[in-house]
């Protein structure tokens, strides 16, 4: 039932220059589904963001060895701090 949702994810890659050493950061924002019957979904949809960043993380890391790689993830998750969702986000 997963892939039957619509799904919003944007992602972004920026090359920060300092001298001799590169700095690449991913910013995410993301959209996730507003049902509180519906976590699996929501956890789902976390899953397939999560390995969207790590892949792009894997593929920037080839081109810029050298470079330090940090994240931002943001946006709407739907959940509250004591969610299952926010646990999962906050590990």
């Amino acid at each position: 039932q997963i892939y039957n949702k619509q799904h919003v994810a944007c992602f972004a890659a920026l090359k920060i220059e300092r001298g001799l050493s590169d700095h690449i950061l991913i910013v995410c924002t993301s959209h996730i589904l507003f049902n509180n019957n519906r976590g699996d979904v929501k956890l789902a949809q976390l899953d397939l963001i999560m390995k969207a960043i790590v892949k792009i993380k894997e593929q920037l890391q080839g081109p810029f060895p050298s470079s330090a790689i940090s994240v931002i993830f943001g946006g709407d998750f739907n959940s509250s701090a004591h969610s299952g969702i926010y646990q999962y986000m906050s590990e």
